[in-house]
């Protein structure tokens, strides 16, 4: 019952959804914490709902840091190409916010593909928030051990970094184009309140939250982008920001959605750089794109982002309910989606496809449990289906455990090669 308080405690004050984070991790940082304050299990619980400051540790504890240069690369490389377009239509900098940026590498990735892709320094402003004090002080400070810096390359690194003694140092001239604030998406008093940014970063934070809490943080991000800015989030999540008025965008390795209304409006006009997957700057306009742009898509398959949005005929036959419940979960329509899937399953014609696309749509409509367990079914049925392998290893860095996230994400890299 104590659990049980806490999670409500959780859901309530602070938007978190405790069965997204696993009983598992909820139950050891509780008893963690509960040791540290010197009281037992039951009176934690009551000191959570009493007290605001542990009740932030507690949050904290839980929220999980994980993160790495240059995650899902082809973001990046759209954000270069987006930069690079920016600029050359208008004289301000192209401003980027980067939401629970944990300690900071997606920030300072930012920046060097923005630099790397030919912006001059003063026209990249790069902002960056978490609400781990620990986490916004490491950020600052710019400093990476060789674990932390995966994902540099060894230009990139030389560049941008120096290395003190194996430890990976941002330079003073990367740091300069990046502000760390500590602050909350979920807090009206946010950090940065002026302006609108060209790209928002926010990454594996809604998977976490409570219904409500999504609508109030997509909601808050939408608020957050300019009239054509990219939302650029994690592969989980895609699914929930359609739900919340946003469109994928066409190359669903960016992650990366618009609100429909600037979608629409866009392809009347078939004019805007913000809804392409290759953004060209003006004609005229010579720019030649860093490292980072020019660097090679990876053969991985991707959340499934159907660009079909109709409801499905009332009978729907076997082969066709793939492609229907993939429109349906498009669409929103999740539990629609779900019943579609699990008739398809008891009928007897089960398929790692159906399992994996089962698994996201649990898991954006918040039921992580069951999303894991078809997410198990369906690497029981192909140990090798690759875009299940990559859920699987985004579930285990949402749990914390990144080691067993490297193995699979080693076992994405082998199965989309081939196994050469």
């Amino acid at each position: 019952m104590s659990l049980h308080r806490i999670a409500t405690t959780l859901r309530t004050t602070a938007g978190l959804e405790p069965d997204a984070l696993g009983a598992r991790h909820l139950g050891a940082a509780v008893e963690r914490l509960a040791a540290r304050a010197g009281v037992d299990v039951e009176a934690y619980a009551a000191l959570v709902a009493s007290d605001p400051t542990e009740r932030e540790r507690l949050v904290a504890e839980l929220l999980v840091h994980e993160t790495s240069f240059f995650r899902y690369p082809a973001s990046f490389r759209h954000l270069s190409a987006l930069g690079v377009a920016r600029a050359a239509a208008g004289s301000g900098p192209v401003r980027v916010l980067c939401v629970a940026c944990a300690t900071g590498q997606e920030a300072y990735s930012a920046a060097v593909a923005l630099l790397d892709a030919g912006l001059a320094p003063e026209r990249v402003v790069v902002d960056a928030y978490d609400r781990s004090p620990a986490a916004v002080e490491q950020a600052r400070a710019g400093r990476f051990d060789r674990g932390a810096a995966r994902g540099l390359e060894g230009d990139v690194a030389a560049r941008w970094f120096c290395d003190d003694a194996g430890v990976l140092e941002a330079s003073a001239a990367l740091r300069a184009r990046v502000r760390f604030e500590i602050g909350d998406l979920l807090d009206a008093a946010r950090p940065f309140p002026g302006g609108r940014y060209d790209a928002v970063f926010c990454r594996n934070l809604l998977i976490y939250l409570t219904e409500d809490a999504r609508g109030r943080a997509l909601a808050a991000l939408r608020a957050a982008l300019a009239t054509d800015g990219v939302l650029y989030l994690g592969h989980a999540e895609v699914l929930v920001a359609r739900a919340h008025g946003f469109q994928p965008l066409p190359d669903g390795a960016t992650y990366a959605c618009v609100p429909r209304a600037a979608a629409e409006g866009s392809a009347r006009a078939d004019a805007s750089p913000a809804l392409r997957t290759r953004v060209a700057p003006r004609p005229g306009t010579a720019s030649r794109p860093g490292p980072a742009a020019a660097a090679r898509a990876p053969a991985v398959p991707v959340a499934p982002v159907s660009e079909v949005p109709s409801p499905p005929s009332p009978v729907v036959p076997p082969a066709d309910r793939l492609a229907t419940a993939r429109a349906l979960a498009d669409a929103g329509r999740l539990d629609e989606a779900a019943a579609l899937l699990e008739q398809e399953l008891a009928s007897g014609r089960p398929s790692a496809d159906h399992f994996h696309l089962l698994a996201l749509v649990l898991r954006a409509a918040g039921r992580a449990r069951a999303a894991d367990d078809a997410l198990g079914r369906a690497l029981y049925l192909d140990p090798s289906h690759v875009g299940a392998l990559l859920l699987a290893a985004v579930a285990a860095e949402g749990r914390g455990e990144p080691a067993v996230a490297a193995r699979l994400r080693a076992r994405v890299r082998v199965a989309a090669t081939g196994g050469r």
